[in-house]
């Protein structure tokens, strides 16, 4: 159940998917109705509801730079065998 779920959510919710879904203008920049459907679809699922939220910022940025843009959300596995959480809910930024 969870795998399928994972594989629902990481096919379904990430930016170009959001994209075609809304019919206005592309998109450049999330913004808060289109972050918050995300979101809620996510919290129906049992082991989404209950993950661990988690920023990922990009590899290399400026140390200056202080505005980000999200990529993508995805719902991961937690690697470590015995944690408290057993996925995290991954926001990766640009």
């Amino acid at each position: 159940m969870i795998n399928e779920e994972k594989e629902f959510m990481d096919k379904t919710f990430n930016k170009e998917k959001l994209r075609d879904w809304s019919k206005e203008k592309p998109l450049s920049r999330w913004n808060t109705r289109h972050l918050l459907q995300v979101l809620q679809n996510f919290a129906k699922g049992p082991s989404a509801a209950e993950a661990k939220v988690v920023v990922a910022l990009p590899k290399g940025r400026s140390p200056g730079q202080d505005n980000f843009e999200i990529t993508e959300i995805k719902l991961i596995d937690n690697p470590l065998i015995g944690a408290k959480e057993k996925n995290f809910l991954v926001i990766f930024l640009q």
